[in-house]
């Protein structure tokens, strides 16, 4: 449950140093920051396509676009009041748990109940 609290809202005359350009500057860094450096790991490894890389390369490759999406959240929260008081990033101790169990349930339950009109369309297993 979210909890809201009156105090996490800037007051009417404080104004906010971020917005919506923040968020596509963002979004435009990490996926050209992530294709950069994503290439060059690629050129470096000698993997052709994406089909060449292990497991582990693919997992590799997923740090550059999630350090950039963070680094985003980051920046723009350092132009305003900081990531707790503007966007309300906290953790409380049931957050951890919580997310492992729906977690499973989404991968046991929730994943299966979506790709079987896929598979029955396409007569796949």
């Amino acid at each position: 449950m979210i909890e809201f609290n009156q105090n996490d809202l800037p007051a009417q005359d404080e104004e906010l140093r971020w917005g919506l350009g923040d968020v596509a500057i963002g979004i435009f860094a990490s996926l050209f920051l992530s294709v950069l450096i994503g290439g060059t790991i690629m050129a470096l490894a000698g993997w052709g396509s994406i089909a060449d890389a292990p497991m582990w390369g693919l997992a590799l490759l997923q740090i550059p676009l999630w350090a950039g999406y963070l680094g985003a959240v980051v920046f723009a929260g350092s132009k305003g009041r900081g990531v707790i008081a503007d966007f309300g990033l906290r953790m409380r101790a049931f957050d951890a748990p919580l997310g492992l169990a729906l977690g499973i349930f989404c991968q046991l339950l929730v994943l299966p109940l979506l790709y079987a009109p896929i598979f029955s369309l396409t007569g796949t297993d």
